[in-house]
């Protein structure tokens, strides 16, 4: 079955990336490495790995929830009178849709957006930005979006092929790799590129509450979160009161929502 392969994949494809632009980070940085980058990526490392931890086991859940879904036939896509085919593809950007208002209520929610700045507080992202999440951010943010896909009836397919596509897209924006400006101007049209994405990392409360979208910037501009993305120059990174290199040790990390800024 096409769905479970690609999911299958999933776990050598983050590995991979990993390694991928580790790699390019190291000879075409898009910001000059800061001192420490070493101890910065090691330490991004150890949070990350703990994510890939949690994903697994919220992964489950929503897999489980998936699969009964589709054995039900429950939910608004699987119920609807048109072919197979079109029910995968309207999927695909239904899933995307669903994830620009998740994110949005993540920001602004006064307790789900202290679980998730955890994501956001790193004034030096990299790569491994792109899995830094709080482990109780996921928990609760997994679920959440398996029920909504459930209830949307999304078919199996959509969520394996997106979610498999949408890696790739996930690590190069948040990795600290130079990219043509030419190439990400013209990406951006249709896609959240790096540098689409990089104003969403901004220490600019107003910034980071903007470009929301995961993979099609269309959501952002129909529902007024759209930012012109500045170049990589004028971005400042993280969140006020985060800068010190102590706050981003593991056991500062895991304990920074219950911390006031």
């Amino acid at each position: 079955m096409l769905a479970k392969t690609l999911n299958d994949i999933q776990p050598i494809l983050i590995v991979a990336f990993i390694i991928l632009f580790g790699v390019l980070e190291t000879f075409a940085a898009n910001v000059q490495a800061v001192p420490g980058r070493g101890r910065h990526f090691r330490r991004g490392l150890v949070l990350a790995l703990s994510s890939f931890s949690i994903f697994a086991l919220t992964g489950l859940f929503s897999a489980l929830t998936m699969d009964w879904a589709e054995t039900h036939r429950f939910g608004l896509v699987r119920n609807l009178p048109i072919p197979a085919y079109a029910k995968i593809a309207l999927g695909i950007p239904l899933i995307d849709l669903a994830g620009y208002f998740l994110h949005r209520a993540w920001h602004r929610v006064p307790w789900i957006w202290r679980l998730h700045r955890v994501h956001h507080n790193d004034p030096t992202p990299d790569v491994t930005t792109s899995l830094r999440f709080h482990p109780l951010d996921l928990v609760l943010q997994f679920p959440v979006q398996a029920l909504v896909l459930a209830v949307l009836g999304v078919p199996v397919l959509s969520a394996a092929v997106y979610f498999t596509l949408s890696l790739p897209l996930l690590f190069s924006q948040h990795a600290n790799v130079r990219w043509n400006p030419r190439f990400d101007r013209f990406a951006r049209i249709f896609i959240s590129s790096p540098g689409y994405h990089r104003m969403h990392h901004s220490s600019v409360r107003s910034e980071t509450d903007s470009n929301f979208a995961d993979v099609f910037p269309l959501w952002d501009r129909l529902f007024g979160t759209y930012r012109t993305p500045k170049e990589v120059r004028d971005v400042r990174y993280g969140i006020d009161g985060f800068e010190e290199e102590d706050a981003h040790r593991f056991r500062t990390v895991m304990l920074s929502p219950f911390r006031r800024v």
